[in-house]
């Protein structure tokens, strides 16, 4: 059985993680590539006074695990920029999604092969 390579997605905010997340339970191959030094995308840039985010907390997080629901406890019902930034590393923690990520790497430039269709 032919292996299949690996697949790159760039983004280790809230979408990159879900798609990597997503990606591993359909057994893919996966690695992400993350210009910052770690995980969060917004919610690692976005720190000024007062960033929070504008939906109920419970909105916002990952609905795909009922163990991840039950393992976080918002304490606000809109959470604070630091409250999501804890909970995007609790995340990949616990799915060792970091396992997954280049961190420090900047995309410069894609090309799309139409043989490959990649």
């Amino acid at each position: 059985m032919a292996t299949t390579p690996a697949q790159t997605l760039v983004s280790a905010g809230f979408s990159g993680l879900l798609a990597i997340y997503k990606m591993r339970e359909l057994g893919i191959d996966v690695q992400g590539l993350e210009a910052d030094a770690d995980i969060g995308g917004t919610w690692y840039w976005n720190q000024y006074p007062g960033a929070r985010c504008d939906i109920e907390s419970t909105e916002y997080s990952y609905q795909f695990s009922e163990a991840l629901q039950q393992s976080w406890e918002w304490s606000e019902q809109r959470a604070t920029q630091l409250e999501l930034l804890r909970y995007a590393n609790h995340v990949a923690n616990e799915f060792n999604l970091r396992a997954h990520i280049t961190f420090n790497t900047r995309v410069i430039s894609a090309q799309f092969d139409e043989t490959t269709h990649r």
